[in-house]
């Protein structure tokens, strides 16, 4: 969790240095979210047997190694129906990240899912990042739109 949040320290200093369209601020009104949404579902990969209405559609930011940076961002699609680690083996394959969460014991050597959530209440809306557990459902656990953090190890 901690460098989950000094990975996330280096890029916001990025992400709010840059302006949205046209140089507005970007706002979350139900209309922008709906366009976001439709831009997700437009550009998301995955398993193409997955029937449409059992899709779950979110952004994967995924870190591989031990750099100081986020390597990208994807958008992809799971079956609500699935284990989460089954969700988080597809993630993986698709993002071209190695996977050994089923051959070794060191947990530091594990990919771990973490998901960004909201605080509701205030106007700064302040955000945290909750483990999913592998053991888990799709449909339990993520919403479409959901931002999903992949690195090694629970830390």
């Amino acid at each position: 969790m901690l460098r989950l949040k000094k990975l996330l320290g280096n890029t916001r200093v990025v992400a709010e240095s840059r302006p949205g369209i046209f140089g507005f601020k970007k706002t979350s009104s139900k209309a922008s979210q709906v366009v976001e949404m439709n831009k997700l579902k437009r550009s998301a990969i995955g398993d193409g047997r997955v029937p449409i209405g059992d899709r779950v559609y979110v952004w994967v930011h995924f870190n591989d190694d031990e750099d100081c940076k986020f390597n990208g961002r994807n958008s992809q699609y799971f079956s609500k129906k699935w284990p989460v680690g089954k969700m988080l083996d597809s993630s993986a394959q698709l993002a071209n990240i190695k996977n050994l969460n089923n051959q070794t014991v060191d947990e530091s050597l594990k990919l771990a899912m973490f998901k960004r959530v909201k605080k509701t209440g205030n106007v700064t809306a302040d955000e945290e990042f909750v483990y999913i557990p592998l053991n888990g459902r799709v449909e339990n656990e993520i919403r479409d739109g959901d931002e999903i953090y992949i690195l090694r190890g629970k830390r």
